[in-house]
């Protein structure tokens, strides 16, 4: 395993990470560090259509966040290989500090390969000068930090290569490293997203989820974003910028994981 030292100044944003990271040993591919980067990983969510850094949530209480430019024009113009490990799959800026709301706890799980392949898109990104605010979390957002929900910094060790051999195994790295469970919870039954939003749908074989469904509904919509009754999912699923964009196996493999979940009803 890897070492991890562990500085504590005031407070849990202040604090300084010493992060051992293991380096990346194969080469990337850019062009598919593109598709993980937009179609699985999201990048855009956070840091814009062309990297160069957002501000996704900005309103009390969660408070202003803001994702850096990732363009040579921004962190990527000191950030080398070993920098970008540290940050996608440690959480862990430059200087050593956590980075808010990265979700390196989902990241932290991706194989060598992937990780080399999104790295080496991100280094030949072209420059885009941004002008973004500062930081500024509110209760909510201090409170996330405070709990360790936004601060989580983990090491494990990475095989170079897709290590899951079997479309269960490869369907539940898919559905860790897209952050699915950041909606559906860790028992996926769906979260409750917040005042005027939906809740995030039930995916077990529950009566309340996903009982009767067959494999080609469950690939209809992700790629087309309809049930199998003809409605539409809520706006809240990216389904059009990530999994209408999946190979139809990485799709079958996250369904054959899917299949495996104990039925349970959708929380009160």
């Amino acid at each position: 395993m890897l070492m991890m030292g562990l500085l504590l100044s005031f407070g849990p944003t202040d604090r300084v990470l010493e992060v051992e990271v293991q380096p990346l040993e194969v080469d990337g591919d850019a062009e598919r560090g593109e598709f993980l980067a937009r179609s699985v990983l999201a990048c855009d969510t956070c840091h814009g259509a062309d990297l160069s850094g957002g501000v996704p949530v900005d309103g009390f209480p969660m408070g202003r966040l803001v994702a850096p430019n990732l363009t040579p024009a921004g962190v990527g113009s000191a950030y080398d290989e070993q920098d970008w490990v540290r940050a996608v799959r440690h959480g862990v800026a430059l200087d050593g500090r956590p980075l808010v709301f990265m979700w390196a706890a989902e990241w932290q799980h991706l194989t060598q390969e992937d990780l080399a392949d999104l790295v080496a898109f991100l280094e030949a990104l072209p420059p885009v000068e941004s002008d973004l605010p500062n930081q500024k979390l509110g209760p909510v957002g201090k409170k996330l930090v405070k709990d360790g929900v936004w601060l989580q910094v983990d090491a494990v060790d990475h095989e170079a290569d897709i290590p899951r051999r079997t479309d269960v195994e490869r369907g539940l790295y898919l559905a860790e490293v897209a952050g699915c469970h950041g909606c559906h919870g860790a028992d996926w039954t769906g979260l409750n997203l917040g005042p005027g939003k939906p809740r995030a749908a039930n995916l077990t074989p529950h009566s309340d989820g996903l009982e009767g469904w067959t494999e080609d509904d469950f690939q209809a919509v992700m790629k087309s974003g309809k049930r199998p009754d003809g409605t539409v999912v809520d706006a809240a699923m990216p389904w059009q910028a990530t999994t209408a964009m999946w190979a139809d196996e990485d799709l079958n493999a996250v369904w054959a994981y899917l299949t495996t979940l104990e039925s349970k009803p959708t929380p009160e």
